[in-house]
């Protein structure tokens, strides 16, 4: 399979920025994208910035994409879209990680807001999985909850979508191999549930660092490659 970097020659995103990206995946292709670095979202005194990004899998595409972590700067505001439509015989691998900002010079959930949305409709046009998301530290602290605590701070969302296929050798790979690893050095809170008719898997973790969460990632796209390539 292909793997590609999708790379922002800037340092990262500014107030105002409005950043599309479009990808389709040909039949039967194969691809994996990432990028080389970690994305920067810098302060916004007065107005937000957009991300949007675009998928279209056409039949028998196989489409992973892991970028590197999010990291909203003291003030930074991102609305961020993502919008997938997958068609028959498609697989989709795609996992976010958040950080609460540069934590080494204390900025933790400094950040003004960030809003996340996914998307992934069918053949038809049909939804198949909605997620939606909203931070707003400056009204609403997120640690105040009982999960996001300031020692597992990082968050992190990975989800398998395949209709239509077995995924039970799958999860049972993924409890048995990757998520022991992590889970019994306490370095992240981790689940793994199915999501709706059958379509797929979802993980959600909590972590110390980002790393822990990017590797876990990492080692959980390689095993799901396997297992449907």
């Amino acid at each position: 399979m292909a793997f590609l970097f999708l790379l922002n020659p800037t340092p990262g995103i500014f107030q105002g920025d409005s950043l599309t990206i479009s990808v389709k995946a040909e039949p039967e292709t194969k691809i994996h994208l990432t990028t080389p670095s970690a994305t920067k979202i810098y302060a916004m005194p007065e107005q937000s910035a957009q991300q949007t990004l675009n998928v279209k899998l056409e039949e028998g595409s196989y489409l992973e994409y892991l970028p590197e972590p999010l990291i909203p700067f003291k003030g930074a505001r991102l609305a961020q879209r993502t919008w997938v439509n997958m068609a028959r015989g498609t697989t989709l691998v795609l996992g976010e990680v958040v950080l609460p900002g540069r934590v080494a010079r204390g900025e933790n959930f400094a950040f003004h807001s960030m809003e996340r949305r996914l998307t992934v409709t069918g053949p038809d046009g049909r939804p198949l999985f909605h997620e939606a998301s909203l931070l707003t530290p400056q009204t609403l602290r997120p640690q105040g909850r009982a999960l996001l605590t300031p020692e597992f701070s990082v968050m992190g969302t990975l989800v398998i979508i395949s209709p239509c296929q077995e995924r039970g050798g799958l999860r049972e790979q993924l409890r048995g191999m990757v998520l022991p690893s992590i889970t019994d050095r306490r370095d992240a809170m981790i689940a793994v549930s199915d999501l709706c008719d059958g379509i797929g898997l979802v993980i959600k973790a909590v972590s110390k660092d980002s790393k822990t969460i990017s590797n876990m990632f990492r080692d959980v796209a390689k095993i799901a490659r396997r297992y449907f390539l």
